[in-house]
């Protein structure tokens, strides 16, 4: 498994105050993970968030019962829904969130013994390095306002004492789809 690092961090806003509340003050506009499952944009929404089981039709077995409009009891077994059930915990909704988009560069390690085999790994870095730091034309749907955290580590750190000395919980990470 090849290491990556997080090279740079950006917020992506729909809302200048807030980008400019965050640049200027370290003001955290959160959503909480339900708001994200039914916000109205196309570029925030995910209605999977929060997802606890995801289990396809041939995999369990389970039928679903219920009564019509007329008090008819009907069962409909699982192997006749057209894709997977599944299940989210609402207790996750109230929880606050903030995302923020993370630049994932590998962390290159190269040999070399030559100054030709030096100039071949500083090509092959230099050219990995340019693809794997470029923005998901998809994250630009979601705003017109940006910022950029270029030191990571030292952000993570203030944001984790800020939490600790006001006795929240925290947690970070990158989201793995």
């Amino acid at each position: 498994m090849t290491d990556h690092i997080v090279y740079a961090m950006i917020k992506i806003y729909d809302n200048e105050a807030h980008a400019d509340a965050f640049l200027n003050y370290g003001e955290m506009f959160c959503r909480t993970l339900g708001e994200f499952k039914n916000e109205g944009d196309e570029h925030r929404r995910d209605e999977y968030e929060g997802v606890t089981d995801w289990h396809q039709p041939d995999q369990i077995k389970l039928a679903i019962t219920y009564r019509d409009k007329n008090g008819i009891e009907k069962t409909t077994p699982i192997e006749e829904l057209a894709g997977p059930v599944i299940t989210q915990n609402t207790a996750y909704d109230p929880i606050n969130l903030f995302c923020m988009y993370a630049i994932k560069v590998e962390d290159f390690k190269e040999d070399y013994s030559t100054d030709e085999e030096r100039k071949s790994a500083i090509e092959r870095i230099n050219k990995s390095f340019a693809e794997q730091t470029k923005v998901n034309e998809k994250s630009f749907g979601m705003g017109n306002f940006a910022v950029m955290v270029t030191n990571v580590p030292v952000f993570m750190e203030k944001i984790r004492k800020n939490f600790s000395d006001n006795a929240y919980e925290f947690r970070d990470g990158l989201v793995k789809y």
